[in-house]
Formats: C-alpha cells, sequence, structure tokens
C-alpha cells in the first residue's frame, strides 16, 4: 500500500510516499515569522532556556548538550505483509540531548493564530518519531537475526566438512555434533520478541513538543485531544493526549524579566505590543538588555510586532544607510516618538471634528430656531397681530 501527498507550505500536515522515492523538499517556504522565530529558537541557549523555564524545571537540559535533528521527520510502517506506507511531518525546531544513559527528544512549534486541530498534529509528530524510532530497533533485529543465521550454518557447515568429510585415520566421530564450542552463544529471545522484532529490553526516547502561542489574546485551541471530542459520552474512555502550550501574551512581567537578554526583550516586545504606555515603561526600565540583544532577537522583534513603522525605520537606517551604531534601542524609540505624535495629531484632528460638529449643531439650532420665529409670525398675522 503506497500513498503520495506533498507537504504543504506551512509544513503542518503529514505526508505519506513511496518508499522508493526520493527525499523532495518543503513545497513551499514559511511566513517570515515563521522563519525569523525557528532560526531564533535554534539557538540552544534559547531552546534550552524556554523548556527549562517551561517544562523542565525540575529536570534542566543543558544547552551545552543540545544537538540539532532534522526537521523532516520520517517513519515507514509496515501496513502488510508486502507493504508500507511512509509518513513525514516538518517540525519548526527538533533537538536531541543526552545526558548519561538518558537521551530525550525535544521540538518546538510555533503559532500566530489558533490552531484547532493542534492537539492532533502534535500528536501526530510525536508518534512519527515513536514510529521511526521503533522502525529502528525492528530493522536492527532483523539484521541480528540475520548475521546469527549466518553464524550458525558457517559454523555447522565448518563442523560437517572437518567431521564428516575429512577425518584424519585415528579420529572416530559417533554421528553425533558437537560443537557446543565452536557455535557462539547468543542470548536467548522469547516468539513475542522474535515476531514483533522488538525486544521487552528495547526502550524509547521521550519525546516532548511544545507550541509557543505569539497571536493576541488567550490560545482558544485545543490543549489535550479530548478537547477535539466534544460532548460524546464516550470521550471519557478514549486514551487522552495533552500538549504544552506557552502563551506569550499571557506571560506575567516577572517571568518575561526572569529570561536572559534575548528571550526577555522578545517576549516583552511581544506582550505589551498593543499596549504604548506599557511598551514605552518596559523599553525604559530594560534599555540596557535591549541594547545587548542579538541581530537575530532584533530581527524577531521588528518582526513579530508587526509595526510598519518600526520596520522602516530599522531597515533604512541599518540597510540602506549603513549606520553601524544604530540600535534597537533608537528604532523603538522613534517609533514612539511617531506613535505619540500620530497620537497628538489624530487628537487635534477630532478637536477639529468635534469643533465641525458644534458648528454644525448651532447652525442647526439657528435654522430651527428661525424656521419656528417665521411660523409663529406667520400665525400672528392670520390673526391681525402684527
Amino acid at each position: 500500500m503506497q500513498k503520495n501527498t506533498k507537504p504543504d507550505n506551512t509544513k503542518e500536515e503529514n505526508t505519506a510516499q513511496n518508499t522508493n522515492a526520493s527525499d523532495g523538499k518543503i513545497g513551499g517556504l514559511g511566513s517570515q515569522k515563521d522563519a525569523l522565530t525557528a532560526l531564533f529558537l535554534k539557538e540552544n541557549r534559547n531552546f534550552a532556556e524556554v523548556f527549562n523555564r517551561t517544562i523542565l524545571k525540575n529536570d534542566p537540559v543543558n544547552s551545552e548538550e543540545l544537538s540539532t535533528e532534522d526537521i523532516r521527520e520520517t517513519a515507514t510502517i509496515q501496513v502488510t505483509e508486502n507493504g508500507c506506507i511512509t509518513l513525514t511531518q516538518y517540525r519548526d525546531v527538533v533537538k536531541r540531548v543526552k545526558d548519561g544513559a538518558n537521551s530525550l527528544i525535544l521540538g518546538i512549534e510555533n503559532q500566530t493564530l489558533d490552531n484547532f486541530q493542534m492537539s492532533f498534529r502534535v500528536m501526530a509528530r510525536d508518534f512519527i518519531n515513536y514510529a521511526r524510532q521503533v522502525r529502528i530497533a525492528s530493522d536492527q533485529h532483523k539484521k541480528e537475526f540475520k548475521e546469527k543465521k549466518d553464524i550458525r550454518e558457517s559454523v555447522q557447515a565448518e563442523e560437517f566438512l572437518t567431521r564428516g568429510l575429512v577425518l584424519e585415520p585415528e579420529a572416530e566421530w559417533s554421528g553425533e555434533e558437537d560443537n557446543s564450542e565452536k557455535i557462539p552463544e547468543f542470548p536467548k529471545i522469547s516468539n513475542a520478541e522474535y515476531v514483533g522484532r522488538f525486544y521487552q529490553s528495547d526502550q524509547l526516547i521521550p519525546c516532548i513538543t511544545l507550541v509557543i502561542y505569539w497571536g493576541e489574546g488567550s490560545w482558544s485551541g485545543p490543549k489535550r485531544l479530548s478537547d477535539m471530542f466534544g460532548d460524546n459520552k464516550w470521550a471519557a474512555y478514549a486514551p487522552d493526549y495533552a500538549i504544552y502550550v506557552l502563551e506569550v501574551q499571557k506571560m506575567t512581567e516577572e517571568e518575561i524579566l526572569s529570561y536572559s537578554d534575548d528571550l526577555k526583550m522578545v517576549f516583552g516586545c511581544v506582550r505589551f505590543s498593543q499596549q504604548k504606555k506599557e511598551l514605552e515603561r518596559f523599553l525604559i526600565e530594560n534599555k540596557d538588555a535591549l541594547r545587548r540583544t542579538s541581530w537575530t532577537a532584533r530581527n524577531v522583534i521588528v518582526e513579530m510586532m508587526g509595526s510598519v513603522k518600526l520596520k522602516e525605520l530599522f531597515f533604512k537606517n541599518t540597510v540602506v544607510e549603513g549606520k553601524e551604531d544604530y540600535t534597537m534601542v533608537q528604532a523603538l524609540e522613534e517609533m514612539l516618538a511617531d506613535a505619540k505624535e500620530e497620537g497628538r495629531e489624530e487628537g487635534r484632528e477630532e478637536g477639529r471634528r468635534e469643533e465641525q460638529k458644534n458648528t454644525e449643531r448651532e447652525a442647526l439650532r439657528a435654522n430651527k430656531a428661525e424656521r419656528e420665529l417665521a411660523i409663529l409670525r406667520t400665525r400672528m398675522a392670520r390673526h391681525g397681530l402684527v
């Protein structure tokens, strides 16, 4: 059984493809936000810090022990005796950490919009990682079985030649094989282990995925698979699958300040991007940290804040005019200054509009008074009072 589809532009769909096909490439480019946040979080220090402060607080990972994994995860699953299906998922960022005998797979998915099937998507990504691990163990055992069989047949053939065909004149052979010393002793396995090609001693590496939600408001997508079951009366009996979601817009300032400079300023600027007064205060109080941010972090801030003015200022001064000493502090200060001026201009324009409305209201009142006076004069004239 073989099924072929192409991965979509957002890297969100699992694909099934012919095992004989070439690897191919992602069928499109993600958004600028996706690209920049993925690049920013690929840095081991940032990657480890996010996990250590959200999920792995009691068992933190060492950033120096992280190794980058391929974002394209593929697993081949046997569905019939002669057929298989190959599933592929693309992660934004995925890394492996090894601490002694313990290993762990960590993945990050960036979201700027709610995704109402996210718990299923995370489960699918993790499943493919586990399926790949099972397949690797299974293939390794198949290889071991074949090697053991070849060794046994080789030893038995040698024994037969020695005892059955080229016996020394004085040698006697009872006709019973005794190759206990020549055939190596292999660990015994059960029928279940042999049939399943997976030993009781085999272990999987845990896989944890963190969804970082950069969008406005609270995450309204599912946080566990059961959220997608609705009011189904049998939902409670189905195995559940919970996911981890970090909501940037819901972070407290205390949480934000606990991070190192790059993550602190990225989270802080995104968190307060729609609150001009709070953003200005945050930037003033953390001006030194902002000056120390990396180039990658600055690009994330510029993109994620969604300010056209900030983009124009940063691009104009750093790229067009080549000002090497132009800092993010200056860009944000100029953006806020422009925003204040725009606010003042909006206030003045609002004042002018209100003044115009007042003038129009006065004119309407005057016209109404004149009409009423004219009517009164007409009535008085009818009665000979004028």
